[in-house]
């Protein structure tokens, strides 16, 4: 009887899960239990269920002939390597992306905003202010829609270059939904909610995430690291997904991976770090001084885990305002 069960159950959730992705395109959204079929699938193919996933949820790559933003500097050619080795790798990191004037605004009006400080700990605390000088938890990260609402960072969220690089990378039109930024500080442990232990990503069927470096990331501040090449399918390792969606420890990742594979990234303030995050990373645990970044992640649908809506920021800037017009799938979370 129990096996008749299980068997009943598991047809009753293959049901589901293929309802929802054939109405995804209508409906726009899925249930909580197809996302822990999402889940159950990938554990199970190692990937292979998110290409095939994706082929129905996805929208075709959009024509972008617009040659602006912090990309254009690059010509076809480099841009084609970059993808090579990031399609190869997981990851890339590109250097001056950001100028020392843009970073010191946006580090100057993000230390003026209220955010809230999380550790393992202690949980969430109530918003507040940052004390930089004296933190009080190992993590401080802002709302969402407060970075949104940041005019200096409307530099990045409009910048039509990172839609085609992630597009070209994903072989679909990319929606942005998650965007988010956070200060790191010392700790004698590894923290999990710091995302000081190794994981991977897994909300959507494909996306790439942009960290951009607002300080120096040295092995002392916090380098982030990545397991080269565990992005492919099959990459994460059997023994290791069938632990289900957790964290894992070191000894773990170096008894299952080669040393020369395990990358600790350095980067100097205003880089690019381009990751495809459904790799094996994590942050490491500060020994001193702070760490602050900003993420914005270009996905290549919504289906999957719960989303967030933003509000569309204010701004003057009629160019911003025009990419968001040609782009509107890309946007299509901010109302």
């Amino acid at each position: 009887m129990i096996k008749v069960l299980k068997i009943t159950n598991y047809f009753l959730d293959f049901f589901v899960f293929f309802y929802d992705v054939l109405l995804f395109k209508i409906r726009k959204k899925n249930s909580r239990r197809s996302y822990n079929s999402f889940l159950r699938y990938f554990f199970l193919t190692g990937g292979i269920s998110n290409d095939i996933i994706n082929f129905f949820v996805s929208k075709p790559p959009k024509h972008i002939s617009l040659k602006k933003g912090l990309l254009s500097k690059y010509d076809n050619q480099s841009i084609t390597k970059y993808l090579e080795k990031l399609k190869f790798d997981g990851y890339i990191i590109l250097e001056n992306i950001l100028t020392s004037s843009d970073v010191g605004q946006l580090i100057k009006e993000f230390e003026k905003k209220s955010g809230f400080y999380i550790s393992d700990k202690n949980g969430v605390s109530d918003k507040q202010k940052l004390d930089i000088n004296n933190p009080s938890e190992v993590k401080f990260f802002y709302k969402s829609q407060d970075i949104i609402d940041e005019k200096n960072f409307h530099k990045i969220l409009f910048d039509p270059s990172f839609i085609n690089f992630s597009q070209q990378y994903l072989k679909s039109y990319p929606i942005i939904d998650n965007v988010s930024s956070w200060w790191s500080f010392p700790t004698t442990e590894p923290d999990k909610n710091a995302a000081q232990l190794w994981h991977f990503d897994l909300d959507r069927p494909k996306w790439l995430k942009f960290f951009f470096f607002m300080t120096d990331c040295t092995i002392e501040t916090g380098a982030h690291s990545f397991v080269r090449g565990s992005h492919k399918n099959n990459g994460i390792k059997w023994n290791l997904r069938k632990k289900g969606y957790t964290r894992i420890l070191d000894e773990e990742v170096n008894n299952h991976y080669d040393k020369k594979d395990i990358i600790q990234m350095q980067a100097k303030k205003g880089s690019l770090l381009i990751e495809d995050t459904r790799g094996l990373h994590k942050g490491l645990r500060l020994i001193k001084d702070h760490r602050f970044l900003i993420q914005v992640q270009y996905s290549s649908s919504t289906f999957g885990t719960k989303i967030e809506k933003f509000n569309f920021p204010k701004t003057e800037n009629n160019d911003y305002i025009d990419i968001k017009n040609q782009f509107k799938h890309t946007y299509s979370l901010f109302s």
